[in-house]
């Protein structure tokens, strides 16, 4: 058997080393995704990303059409009283 030089060696181990790390980065990924998932399902009744962006796309709408009559009433009230 023939010896692998310290270099060599140690280079393997460094690889060693970030395969690892790299391993227990996806399974942290995949713990997150799957967290993220179980919170769309439970808080949004949403199974997928497209369900997910249709919802988020209809909140958008009610937020802005509430943002519009904010801003209507505030004009009112500012012609009203005068607070121009």
């Amino acid at each position: 058997m023939t010896q692998i030089p310290n270099s060599d060696t140690q280079t393997l181990l460094n690889m060693e080393r970030q395969i690892k790390e790299a391993e227990l980065q996806i399974a942290r990924l995949q713990g997150e995704i799957r967290a993220q998932y179980n919170e769309l399902m439970g808080s949004f009744d949403c199974a997928n990303l497209v369900q997910a962006k249709k919802l988020l796309t209809e909140i958008d709408k009610a937020l802005n059409k509430d943002i519009k009559a904010f801003e209507t009433s505030i004009d009112k009230l500012e012609k009203s009283y005068n607070w121009e």
